[in-house]
């Protein structure tokens, strides 16, 4: 039964699985300097099959199953590579704003930085390409640093700044508006609340 069941997954994955994946499976580790390029264009070409059999499936459980079997397959035919970076991989090229600015040369093609973005939101990636600290140079340890900082701002929705008013000197609502905008970005407010 269980050797059917495999049988059954190899061949989905060979109506999926063609010559360029080949390919690029063999290509991989030939050449140390190309290797990510390498690595980066077997994530497309998974990106490609995904959106593929999502238009061939309309059941999401088949898609991811069917999905599953060609990223395991992949796996199986890189010796030094695991089913985690094949999932970092397809992670990587199906994020329309890493897949845009890589098209663009505004971020590295090394696949291990890029897979550090995967870990903050697009809007947050589109901050930092244009401001600069996000760039086609930046290393992945220079990266980690900025994540790990803008993850340590505060961006609780429900906190709360009280300003209790105990002296004559009125605050007038448009600085309490205008501080607002100011504290918006890392998820804090002004509310105001006259001493009793």
């Amino acid at each position: 039964m269980i050797q059917e069941a495999n049988q059954k997954a190899s061949q989905i994955a060979v109506n999926y699985i063609d010559s360029t994946v080949l390919d690029l499976i063999s290509n991989i580790g030939k050449s140390e300097n190309k290797q990510d390029e390498t690595l980066l264009a077997l994530g497309d070409k998974l990106a490609e099959i995904k959106a593929r059999i999502i238009s061939e499936y309309s059941n999401e459980k088949d898609v991811k199953l069917i999905f599953n079997i060609v990223k395991k397959e992949t796996a199986s035919k890189l010796k030094s590579t695991d089913i985690t970076t094949i999932n970092k991989l397809v992670k990587i090229t199906t994020n329309l704003k890493i897949t845009q600015y890589r098209k663009e040369k505004k971020i590295p093609n090394r696949w291990g930085t890029l897979a550090l973005l995967t870990s903050i939101e697009d809007e947050k990636i589109e901050k930092l390409v244009n401001s600069g600290d996000l760039n086609f140079s930046i290393t992945r340890a220079e990266l980690k640093n900025i994540i790990s900082k803008e993850k340590n701002v505060v961006t609780s929705s429900s906190s709360n700044l009280i300003i209790i008013n105990d002296s004559i000197q009125m605050v007038k609502n448009e600085d309490i508006e205008l501080v607002n905008k100011l504290l918006k970005e890392i998820g804090w407010r002004v509310k105001m609340r006259n001493k009793k």
